[in-house]
């Protein structure tokens, strides 16, 4: 006997289960778990993602470099796969008054990189804040650099984090 015929005859191929999406977050459209499979696949962008902190211990001075650490502060941060920043959070020293800054956002390019994206962070009463919504999409061996950009009294003690998930290569 063909051990294909003796696996088959033993589990059903996904695409004659039945799937029941009632209770769940799938569409009902979905009435069989292949295409449950293949929903789950496409949707679950995003999990596990990561979070990458940067550190700049001590006082920033406008133009500083934001990398892995201010020991480094020249080192792009280099993605090693296809990654998606979603979010972007940060936190500084709370004794600080005026936390007004940008942080300008490079990527690829040429020494620094070009120019994507500047955050602008007006917040003189918080010493923490984040952005969400964010789709930046870098393929694996692109590289990112953060730029602090001083718009009031230079803040110290930054921690900046990039959220990202991993995402498909293009097909």
């Amino acid at each position: 006997m063909n051990l294909i015929k003796v696996i088959r005859k033993k589990f059903q191929i996904a695409a004659t289960v039945p799937f029941e999406a009632d209770g769940t977050n799938f569409p009902t459209s979905i009435k069989e778990c292949q295409s449950a499979i293949e929903y789950a696949k496409q949707n679950a962008e995003g999990f596990p993602r990561a979070g990458l902190p940067l550190v700049y211990n001590g006082t920033l001075g406008n133009g500083d470099w934001i990398s892995y650490s201010n020991l480094t502060p020249d080192t792009p941060i280099v993605f090693p796969v296809r990654s998606k920043i979603k979010e972007v959070t940060w936190a500084n020293d709370p004794s600080r008054d005026n936390r007004d800054f940008d942080l300008e956002f490079y990527r690829n390019g040429e020494a620094a990189g070009d120019l994507y994206w500047t955050y602008q962070v007006r917040s003189s009463a918080e010493h923490y804040g984040f952005v969400d919504g964010r789709n930046d999409i870098f393929e694996a061996g692109d590289f990112m650099r953060i730029k602090y950009i001083d718009q009031g009294l230079n803040c110290a003690d930054l921690v900046v984090v990039i959220w990202f998930s991993r995402i498909p290569e293009e097909p």
